[in-house]
């Protein structure tokens, strides 16, 4: 005898299926305004053979033979001509996700099948219907066409790129509004789903792989699309949704070529303590984030911002948007305001969590277009009382900073020393650090390890001017006066290297190579 609930699965497919026979118009975008671009959309599916998700062989020890390489689902939202391309709905979108979650699909070629598709639909609408939603209330809303057209002809020229990333799990679903309004106004738009090096560790909100490995994804599709005929490379900007927003610092972080970072209520963004998971990561350094940030959070401003305080090299704003919970930040939001969700998330009323996400949308664009486009006009739009902008009062406030100058990067200064121009990296180091003396721009013995290459070179009085460097931004280091000894001592300059290993010594009593050293000094 079949369930109540196989039953009541199986006439919601029912439904779901009848949802994808004709497409209606429907308010998805609220009170959002497109931009003068039609939108065209586009998914590839793609694999990285560099890092391979399956394992060689079955359970019974048989080669596996289906495809083992990462599989990245890479969405993409594009300025397009006002002709072409075929309608997309909010069941379309839908489907997308399931490339996120069912782990043996990853092993699959394309897109979604058929069955999987209304798998997809099936699952959300189960999901809906916890919150509160109407099980009759989803077929209208999965015919929503949305603005976006697939595979539309692109617009001529070139444009700015955004990266969308996703939160712990997510597809480019959930963002997908964000991405439909960006490219209506000139960006084209790129997301990849938030996954981890496996279903379980994907579930696993407390690994941090799942932030390396949604890096690396949108890493990939970066280098996928930057040879498009559409996309400017050198014009970029990224977008962080809740865990998304880490992998967006961590890549403003490890590429100088982001111009602006915006977090849709970014985990680890807000909060008096430091987030683990993010200063875990190899590539957290805050000294190298230069591009300006825009920080969207619920609620009202936090007692501490304990990551944004420690950013000095960047513009950093902060924005607290009222009446909005984590999740509506997300198309959720538009989603749940036009079914009547009555789900125990909802802090403003439908009116108030529509406006919220309208306005966070219309401050990442002008986010953006200040700091991408470089659009004076968009940057007095941020920097002005969001009242004097046409925000509805106490709907979002805001304060910005203005961050210290940007020093040399690690890579400028290695060049100048290396090339014998140690003087002008020792002033530029120095500027930087009366402008900000907690910058350091190397490691002890990095810098130390920099000194004995260029001894090796032959470049003795290179060598003997980097490791006094290091004596002024390590003092207290017994290490680094012993190395300048040992160059004074190579140059024949006696009486300084005395001196550099007698300070070594007072520094450390025990280094017995600064005590031989000096034995064989004195009695010259």
């Amino acid at each position: 005898m079949r369930s109540r609930s196989c039953i009541r699965s199986a006439a919601l497919a029912a439904l779901l299926l009848s949802a994808s026979a004709s497409a209606q118009e429907h308010p998805i975008w609220g009170e959002l305004e497109p931009g003068p671009f039609a939108v065209g959309f586009h998914v590839a599916y793609d694999r990285d053979h560099s890092r391979p998700e399956w394992p060689e062989r079955t359970l019974d020890g048989s080669p596996e033979t289906r495809p083992i390489a990462r599989h990245i689902q890479i969405a993409r939202w594009y300025p397009a001509g006002p002709e072409g391309g075929t309608a997309v709905t909010l069941a379309d979108y839908i489907q997308l996700r399931r490339r996120t979650f069912v782990a043996a699909d990853w092993m699959e070629e394309g897109p979604p099948t058929a069955t999987q598709r209304q798998e997809a639909l099936r699952d959300w609408a189960t999901w809906g219907i916890m919150e509160g939603i109407p099980e009759d209330a989803w077929p209208p809303l999965l015919r929503t066409v949305m603005r976006a057209r697939l595979d539309a002809p692109p617009a001529e020229g070139r444009y700015p790129l955004v990266v969308l990333a996703q939160g712990a799990g997510g597809s480019p679903t959930d963002m997908a509004l964000t991405g439909e309004y960006l490219a209506s106004h000139g960006y084209v738009v790129v997301s990849v789903p938030s996954r981890s090096i496996d279903l379980a560790a994907t579930l696993d909100y407390g690994d941090r792989r799942l932030h390396e490995s949604h890096l690396r994804d949108i890493e990939f599709a970066l280098d996928r699309v930057s040879t498009l005929p559409s996309v400017e490379i050198r014009d970029l900007g990224i977008i962080g949704f809740s865990r998304g927003a880490m992998a967006a610092v961590l890549l403003a972080m490890k590429n100088p070529t982001v111009d602006a970072v915006i977090t849709f209520d970014g985990s680890g963004m807000q909060g008096p303590t430091p987030s683990p998971l993010l200063e875990g990561s190899p590539y957290y350094d805050p000294s190298r984030l230069h591009a300006p940030l825009l920080a969207l959070h619920t609620g009202s401003f936090r007692s501490g911002y304990a990551f944004l305080d420690k950013v000095r090299y960047s513009d950093v704003y902060i924005a607290p948007v009222a009446h909005m919970h984590h999740v509506d930040f997300s198309v959720l939001a538009m989603i749940h305001t036009a079914l009547g969700a009555k789900n125990q998330h909802v802090r403003g009323t439908p009116e108030q969590v529509r406006a919220g996400h309208a306005w966070t949308n219309r401050y990442a664009r002008r986010f953006l277009d200040a700091h991408v486009k470089r659009d004076a006009e968009a940057l007095a739009f941020i920097r002005s009382e969001p009242a004097a902008v046409g925000v509805p009062e106490g709907l979002i406030e805001t304060r910005w900073r203005k961050g210290h100058r940007p020093p040399p990067s690690r890579a400028q200064l290695a060049e100048l020393i290396l090339r014998g121009d140690v003087a002008e990296a020792d002033s530029l180091i120095m500027a930087a650090r009366s402008a900000d003396s907690s910058w350091v721009p190397f490691r002890e013995p990095v810098l130390n390890g920099i000194g004995y290459r260029l001894i090796e070179l032959g470049q003795l009085e290179n060598a003997r001017a980097v490791f006094d460097l290091n004596t002024r931004l390590y003092p207290g280091s017994a290490n680094t006066f012993d190395s300048l000894g040992e160059a004074q001592m190579l140059l024949r300059q006696d009486a300084a290297a005395i001196r550099s290993y007698r300070r070594s010594l007072e520094l450390n009593p025990e280094n017995a190579n600064a005590r031989e050293r000096l034995r064989r000094l004195i009695p010259r």
